[in-house]
């Protein structure tokens, strides 16, 4: 009763001001301010208490990139939302933070970009420095894609999470003993080879560079990148094509090439 008669001191007039005002602005604000006031409005649970990233926050956020990024370079996208969570801390470590960098990329020697110091295996570490997340995805693929050893898990199917996970840990991409366990526990935690089939089934035009078609450009004919890794599917694994010869999954065209073709 108390409750309801500190309501109505609250309520009754601000409305009396209120009805100058359109009926649905007023209801609106009413309500939100009603919700604001007394926790009535439920947000959904993406951040915690301490208002750190929720791990299905931050899939919410990249998974439509992984994807993307999938059709376009063959890495599994549940590979690359699995590594990004777990590099990153989903995106609340002080590397995420002050570097965009989600994937604990080093510097290395061709590296000409901006640069992150920090304590990692050593002290005082050089880590790459991106203008946004967006740039720190795209430069993982290309990570993967550019260096010899890790050439063996594009001969994997993109489905084969499993394969990827202990690969990356057998090609030294980290050196935590249970780096391949710790990628393939959340992956199955949050269902992220969901994401893999629905990128295998649902293709995605890109141009000639790769890069994921706008809407306007989606009329003209769908290419997939010249520099992708190729990966051959089990369906066409025993037929014998040429380096010419095009071929398509799912709709998008590929061309499958030899050893030596290139």
């Amino acid at each position: 009763m108390l409750i309801a008669l500190k309501i109505d001191r609250i309520f009754l007039p601000l409305s009396r001001y209120l009805c100058k005002v359109k009926k649905t602005k007023y209801i609106s604000f009413l309500f939100a301010l009603f919700s604001s006031s007394f926790g009535v409005y439920a947000q959904p649970n993406l951040r915690n208490d301490t208002g750190r990233i929720t791990p299905e926050m931050y899939i919410e956020m990249f998974k439509d990139a992984a994807i993307a990024d999938m059709m376009k370079t063959g890495v599994p996208s549940s590979i690359t939302l699995a590594q990004g969570m777990y590099e990153s801390d989903y995106g609340n470590s002080p590397l995420a933070k002050g570097a965009n960098n989600h994937f604990g990329i080093k510097c290395h020697k061709e590296w000409n970009g901006e640069t992150y110091h920090k304590d990692d295996d050593a002290p005082n570490e050089c880590f790459r420095k991106y203008e946004n997340v967006t740039q720190s995805y795209d430069d993982h693929s290309d990570f993967l894609r550019s260096r010899s050893r890790y050439h063996f898990l594009f001969d994997l199917e993109v489905t084969d999470y499993k394969g990827w996970s202990h690969g990356l840990k057998k090609a030294g991409y980290a050196t935590n003993p249970s780096y391949a366990s710790k990628i393939i526990g959340l992956i199955e935690k949050y269902n992220l080879s969901d994401y893999d089939v629905q990128g295998v089934k649902i293709p995605i035009a890109v141009d000639e560079k790769g890069s994921p078609l706008k809407e306007d450009s989606k009329s003209t004919t769908p290419k997939t990148s010249s520099n992708a890794p190729a990966k051959r599917s089990k369906s066409i694994s025993d037929e014998k094509t040429s380096s010419t010869n095009a071929n398509t999954v799912n709709g998008v065209p590929f061309v499958c090439a030899r050893e030596g073709d290139t």
